[in-house]
Order: C-alpha cells, then sequence, then structure tokens
C-alpha cells in the first residue's frame, strides 16, 4: 500500500490524465479507462467493469464512481445542480465503505458519465459532501469544496446568503456539469469533425448552441447543437455565418464582399452555399425548427 502523500500524487497524476485524454477526443473509451493507464509502470485500472463504485487496491478511499446509460441507479441532481450517488446495492464493505471515507477526508474522487455506449465524460476533483443514510446516496459536489460563500447544514441543504447568489450558483454549477457532456455528445455525433469544414481535430472543435441556454428550447441536447471548429463556432455566434433549416451554409453579404487574407476566402467565403455534414442518427441532427429560429436572428443582420 503506498503512503497517503504517494496515494495524493498518484491520484493528481490520473486527473491530469483524464483531462489530458478526454479533451483529446470529448471523452474516454471505457476500454481506455480499464486498461491505458500506468503510473511509474503499474496498471491501475480508472473504473470498475461491473460496479458503479471503483476502489483500486492502491488507495484507502474511493477513485471513481460511474454513471451509465442504463445504469439502475436512480442518480439525480438536487435543486443546487449537485448529484445524489445511490448507494452500491451491494458489498457494503467493498464499495460504500471506501466512498464513505473519501466524504469523511474529503478526498476528491472522478464521476463518469456515459455520454454515448461505451464511452464516459470524467469530470475530476469531485467532492463527495454527504452520506444520507436515511434514503441510501452520497452527495456528490462539483464545485470548489472550499468556496466561503457557501456552508451547509446538517441535513446537507446549501445555504447561500442570498436568492440571487442561490440562483447564480445553480445555474453555474448545472452549466459545469451538464456543458463538459454537451459538448462530448455533440462532437461524437459528428464523428469528431466540424459540420461545416471537416476539421478532424477534437481538441479544435466546440459544441454550438442553435439555440441559447437562455432560449426557452436552448436544452443541452444534441439536435440543438453543431460541430465547429473555433473559426466557425465563432463566425456563427457572430452572425457572419447562418445555416438554413435545409442545413445550407450562408454567409453574410458584407462578409462576401470583403478582401482578405486566405482564412477569410477559404475558411468562410468558399463555405457559403455548402451543406453542412450531419450525424447518421436522425435524432441527432439539427432540429430544423431550432435552425428555423436562428436563421432569423442571423437573416436580422444580413
Amino acid at each position: 500500500m503506498y503512503s497517503k502523500e504517494e496515494q495524493a500524487k498518484i491520484r493528481l497524476d490520473i486527473f491530469h490524465w483524464l483531462e489530458t485524454k478526454r479533451d483529446e477526443h470529448a471523452g474516454i473509451s471505457k476500454e481506455s479507462l480499464l486498461n491505458d493507464y500506468f503510473y511509474i509502470g503499474q496498471h491501475i485500472p480508472l473504473m470498475d467493469r461491473y460496479r458503479g463504485i471503483h476502489n483500486p487496491k492502491v488507495f484507502d478511499e474511493t477513485l471513481s464512481v460511474a454513471s451509465t446509460l442504463n445504469s439502475k441507479y436512480e442518480d439525480n441532481e438536487t435543486l443546487e445542480g449537485m448529484i445524489l450517488y445511490d448507494y452500491q446495492a451491494t458489498g457494503e464493505e467493498y464499495g460504500n465503505a471506501k466512498l464513505r471515507l473519501a466524504f469523511e477526508r474529503h478526498t476528491p474522487i472522478v464521476y463518469l458519465l456515459e455520454i454515448t455506449k461505451g464511452f464516459y465524460w470524467p469530470y475530476v476533483n469531485v467532492i463527495a459532501i454527504g452520506d444520507d443514510r436515511s434514503s441510501r446516496k452520497f452527495v456528490l459536489d462539483f464545485r470548489n469544496s472550499d468556496d466561503p460563500s457557501r456552508v451547509f447544514d446538517s441535513n446537507l441543504n446549501a445555504l447561500p446568503s442570498s436568492e440571487i447568489q442561490k440562483q447564480y450558483s445553480i445555474q453555474q454549477t448545472k452549466r459545469r456539469v451538464h456543458q463538459p457532456a454537451f459538448r462530448a455528445r455533440v462532437i461524437k455525433a459528428y464523428v469528431e469533425q466540424c459540420a461545416i469544414c471537416r476539421l478532424q481535430h477534437a481538441n479544435l472543435l466546440d459544441a454550438a448552441h442553435i439555440l441559447p441556454d437562455s432560449h426557452e428550447l436552448g436544452r443541452p441536447i444534441v439536435s440543438n447543437g453543431l460541430s465547429l471548429c473555433k473559426i466557425h463556432h465563432a463566425a456563427y455566434d457572430s452572425e457572419i455565418i447562418g445555416i438554413t433549416p435545409e442545413f445550407k451554409v450562408e454567409v453574410a453579404l458584407d462578409v462576401l464582399q470583403e478582401v482578405d487574407g486566405p482564412m477569410l476566402k477559404h475558411g468562410i467565403q468558399e463555405m457559403h452555399g455548402s451543406l453542412i455534414q450531419l450525424p447518421k442518427a436522425k435524432e441527432e441532427q439539427p432540429n430544423p425548427e431550432f435552425l428555423e429560429v436562428r436563421y432569423r436572428k442571423f437573416l436580422e443582420r444580413v
């Protein structure tokens, strides 16, 4: 067994490895999580093949918990945007006891959210802030655990100093939880390429909202997203580029008439009139009604 100091070093190294890998390919496969991490030559699986709670022998406390698409566990969010994670059904000493120890010691863990079949988005530095034995749930917090603006009572309820602060915290936390998974799902649906220019570097791709978060229909679902490279994402958000409900790219007239360098000519102007690349699954393709609403905004600029 490693010392406490060495365990902390390994845990931080795992966090860094996960952040690097997930950004390269908008998530990490289950097989990679199981097989690809080594610390000074020692293989350490980063999730359990069969259980939701993973407790490698090298750690005193839980390393990771996972929520799958078809999970039997009813994980859910609290009003504050935190996650309620169900106890492991069997093997109390093996599973729940080590996660309880992570809660007691404030040891950060990894939360693995399955975004597509066999593919996960890892959230690192997640803190278990509560252990509700009556409902058999742990409370997992995605915020900075030492945030001085928030305190917690004995019932694990957040007590912000004002209603405004509470609502801000809720929205910020939910955005922190949902946006990375939204990005990963969208980019995976488009086979890790820009829908407009077909660039295939996942670390240069964003999930652009068709309808923003502020819109009543602006939910973080794949049909409200487009996989766009950073240039085309910025152009789309600036109404330099519009996309019709028929999936055709249009460039604003004033921009079409500009004379500039090769980026404008080949990266923007030559995209005019082309069709975007679509996901294979019909349900993941852009919702034409969403595109229509957004396209009207583009026409206002034109």
